[in-house]
């Protein structure tokens, strides 16, 4: 009885060390710090072992990777999360507004996978890179408040990036 009552307490607290805490920011420092940004049509979703990947749909990229291999945005592509942050609560059939970081495969799997692929690198996601809401809800893009809709759509967003000359 002794030992139960103390494994309790302390796997409480593990869980508790292990949660997710983000820190969410402005919309335009949020930006500034993903790779890339994009307004994403959620066509399916799928769980394996922890790891959630959606299938999506492009409509907008409001920042492209610094990757060489970006010239032209692919239309579809995966967006994978697995972090204690995972993002797994996105709906299918829904519009987001999603950032994240693009993280660029190396050595000989990357020959390989640019064949099978638009890109070689794999777009990753979590919820503290999301521009959300005052409830911490990522924003449906529907929702999205009109000033920066119209920040995002007339490319005034204040960001970090270069801007074409």
């Amino acid at each position: 009885m002794g030992l139960v009552s103390t494994a309790i307490p302390l796997l409480l607290l593990c869980s508790c060390d292990f949660a997710c805490k983000c820190v969410f920011h402005r919309p335009e420092v949020t930006l500034c710090n993903a790779d890339w940004a994009a307004r994403l049509h959620v066509l399916s979703r799928a769980s394996w072992f922890g790891r959630t990947t959606y299938r999506v749909e492009s409509g907008l990229f409001v920042k492209h990777p610094n990757t060489s291999e970006f010239a032209a945005p692919p239309r579809r592509f995966d967006v994978a999360t697995d972090s204690v942050c995972a993002l797994g609560d996105l709906r299918v059939g829904a519009e987001y507004l999603i950032a994240g970081k693009y993280v660029p495969d190396e050595g000989f799997f990357s020959f390989v996978t640019r064949h099978f692929r638009d890109l070689s690198g794999d777009f990753v996601i979590d919820r503290c890179q999301q521009v959300v809401d005052s409830k911490g809800s990522v924003f449906e893009w529907s929702r999205l408040p009109q000033r920066l809709e119209r920040s995002i759509l007339g490319r005034r967003l204040n960001l970090c990036w270069k801007k074409p000359v």
